[in-house]
């Protein structure tokens, strides 16, 4: 796996069609070891979430996600310093507005721009908290009460 901690250096290893545009430009220098940073995986994140949700990759086509490696990250370094062009979401039909923030605020081409994964699930476990959570003891006694529901 390429599991590391958020602030360690590591050897520079990728899925190379979830790189953010700063990655990719230090592949191209063939630089060896990188910093693991939250900015780095809430682009890989965001280009997840776009894929999952549009059937296809946020900034380049399945066609182009197939070229040689230095092409493809090229063509990601070239656009994060030229056109920088957001999201493609027009293409996703039925996309709640709330996914389109979500992916719009992962895939900012300047690193400093993008929302962080741990905002995000910090806002939703504050968002979701509608009562303290009980004691596993308590739960296995069978005394856990349903959640309200959404109409209410």
């Amino acid at each position: 796996g390429f599991a590391a901690e958020v602030g360690t250096s590591t050897r520079l290893q990728s899925t190379p069609t979830f790189l953010d545009p700063q990655t990719a430009e230090e592949s191209l220098q063939r630089k060896t070891e990188t910093v693991v940073t939250e900015e780095r995986d809430a682009w890989a994140l965001g280009t997840m979430i776009f894929l999952i949700w549009c059937g296809s990759y946020p900034f380049f086509s399945f066609e182009e996600a197939v070229l040689p490696l230095a092409a493809l990250l090229q063509n990601v370094v070239f656009k994060s310093k030229t056109t920088r062009p957001p999201p493609p979401l027009q293409h996703c039909k039925g996309m709640p507005s709330p996914v389109k923030a979500l992916i719009t605020g992962f895939l900012q081409w300047n690193s400093d721009d993008r929302r962080r994964p741990r905002d995000v699930v910090e806002g939703f476990l504050a968002a979701t908290a509608s009562e303290p959570a009980t004691s596993s003891a308590t739960a296995a006694e069978g005394s856990v009460r349903p959640r309200a529901s959404r109409s209410q």
